[in-house]
C-alpha cells in the first residue's frame, strides 16, 4: 500500500522531497496541536530562545524539518 504512495515520489529530485515535505510540515505545525504545544514548551524550557516569536519560529522550523524527514 505504501509502496503504491512513496515509489512515484522516489523519482522526484531531492530538492522537490524537501520542498513537498517542508509545506508538509508547516500543515502539521497548525494541526498538530498538542504536538505543537509540547515542542513550544520544550523549547522553552531549553532556553534556547527567551522571545516567544522566536520560540514559535524555532518550532515551526522544527516541523519542517519533520515533514522533509518523512519525504526521504
Amino acid at each position: 500500500m505504501l509502496s503504491i504512495i512513496f515509489k512515484p515520489l522516489s523519482y522526484l529530485p531531492l530538492r522537490m522531497l524537501h520542498g513537498l515535505g517542508a509545506a508538509l510540515g508547516g500543515v502539521l505545525f497548525y494541526c498538530m496541536l498538542q504536538a505543537k504545544k509540547r515542542a513550544l514548551s520544550n523549547i522553552t524550557q531549553s532556553q534556547l530562545a527567551i522571545n516567544p516569536t522566536d520560540i514559535k519560529e524555532i518550532a515551526r522550523k522544527s516541523f519542517a524539518e519533520l515533514g522533509k524527514t518523512i519525504f526521504e
